[in-house]
């Protein structure tokens, strides 16, 4: 039964157009609309002419026959790729129609002219504006031929009302009535929740406050959650200043207890000697340790200049921090960009990269170069040194904080350095790759995106010159 239902109001082509579609939707029901109430006025124009006029002759049947018309091309339209031409077959019969009863029933003055406004109606909300244009125009252009035909010839008469005023206004009354009923159906569809542009419009502001309502919630529980961090962060590092503080008193009391000893034992027991270097050398790398843990919780406060500063007036200040040996060359690409709004974090990452090229390096003479590259997204500085190189399976292990890959009896390092480079690059929107074997020297790549860098020399050939030996 319900399929039955469907086929008889059309509901099972109006589910065939996909739900996306709300402007074929609509249309598809104001043709619906259309096709009813025209042919519900086509049958009460049949009759009231059957009813009130003695010999009405074949006119009738005509508007009959528009009824079946508008019915039929309803019924036919199965398609949904199809459904513009019957649209187009439904507005041309009717202004056909009305073009015919015009003749025998007071050509311009006919009644059913009125009916020509709700077409043009009807016309732009099925059409869409260009074809609702050429239809306003052919209208347009029938009711100035009626009118010429009604004042200069003798083609067009009342002769279907012979003549009869109260016939004649009588015809005008009702097809003035039927007109209203037309528009009052369509304005009342377009008014009403029915209305598919109006269902989607409710649909989407309810999904839109319902998604508004979840993101206040989650936003509540975002900012709950980040004074909660914002808390223990704050009291992590009270924690750990304390902390370090609280060790170093008790690691300088073992220190001077150990030089005492040291002093007093010294000429008795000269055995002895080495242990208290070892303690001293603990004691030491204990320090660094705390020092090394605090600056590493506090990088989220480093200070940032606004101001651009040349790439390679960065280098040159971090390799004069570094001090390297005679046997270190460094090499630094020309024409090198300014840093924008990044120099103090990026001279930190670059001191921590170059200071470990050069500590861990096992030739005799040290080298490292430095270059750049760039692409309309990003930007990348190479630093490639000579060294011992990195075996793959240790390249995660170098960016790990407290990691180190030699026992630190052979190299005093805390095993931070790398860690730090990595969480400052990557709090900047970046990231660092390790690219080196073993024996081979390694190559660390810093890619940050392009708005950290002037657009000026950034796509710079390479040319290596040695600055500092």
């Amino acid at each position: 039964m319900n399929n039955y239902l469907k086929i008889l109001t059309g509901e099972n082509v109006y589910e065939r157009i996909p739900s996306t579609d709300v402007i074929s939707k609509q249309q598809y029901s104001l043709f619906k609309i259309f096709s009813f109430s025209g042919s519900i006025v086509c049958m009460g124009v049949f009759s009231k002419m059957m009813i009130t006029i003695e010999n009405p002759g074949i006119l009738p049947y005509i508007i009959l026959s528009l009824a079946a018309i508008m019915l039929t091309n309803f019924y036919a339209a199965r398609n949904v790729e199809k459904l513009r031409r019957a649209y187009v077959i439904m507005l041309v019969s009717a202004c056909l129609l009305l073009h015919t009863v015009a003749y025998d029933c007071g050509g311009i003055r006919t009644g059913g002219s009125m009916y020509y406004t709700a077409i043009v109606i009807y016309a732009y909300m099925l059409l869409g504006k260009r074809l609702g244009g050429y239809f306003t125009i052919g209208i347009l252009c029938q009711l100035t031929y009626l009118f010429l035909i009604s004042q200069y010839t003798d083609w067009t008469s009342f002769k279907m009302f012979n003549n009869d005023d109260a016939l004649i206004n009588e015809d005008y009354i009702v097809n003035i009535s039927l007109t209203v009923f037309l528009v009052a159906n369509l304005s009342k569809y377009l008014q009403s929740r029915k209305n598919v542009v109006t269902q989607k419009l409710e649909h989407d502001q309810l999904e839109l406050e319902k998604k508004n309502r979840e993101l206040e919630e989650k936003n509540i529980t975002l900012r709950e959650y980040s004074v909660r961090l914002e808390n223990k962060n704050r009291d992590l590092e009270k924690f750990i200043s304390i902390a370090s503080h609280d060790l170093r008193s008790p690691l300088r009391a073992v220190g001077s207890l150990s030089g005492i000893i040291k002093e007093e034992t010294e000429e008795s027991h000269p055995e002895l000697m080495p242990y208290f270097e070892t303690i001293k050398g603990r004691l030491t790398r204990m320090d660094n340790l705390l020092d090394a843990l605090l600056n590493y919780t506090k990088m989220e406060t480093i200070h940032e200049i606004v101001e651009s500063h040349s790439l390679e007036m960065i280098l040159h200040q971090v390799i004069s921090h570094i001090h390297p040996e005679d046997d270190v060359t460094i090499n630094i690409e020309k024409g090198m960009p300014d840093a924008i709004a990044c120099s103090n974090k990026l001279q930190k990452v670059l001191y921590q990269i170059i200071s470990n090229a050069i500590l861990h390096n096992d030739k005799d003479d040290k080298r490292i170069d430095i270059s750049f590259s760039s692409n309309n997204e990003s930007c990348c500085l190479n630093i490639r040194d000579n060294g011992p190189g990195i075996d793959e399976r240790y390249h995660r292990k170098v960016f790990e904080i407290f990691q180190t890959l030699q026992r630190r009896d052979e190299k005093e390092t805390m095993g931070i350095g790398l860690a730090v480079a990595k969480k400052i690059i990557s709090d900047m929107g970046g990231i660092i790759r390790l690219n080196s074997s073993a024996g081979e020297g390694s190559s660390f790549t810093i890619e940050l995106p392009a708005k950290y860098f002037s657009a000026t020399n950034v796509l710079a050939q390479p040319k290596m010159e040695a600055v500092l030996q």
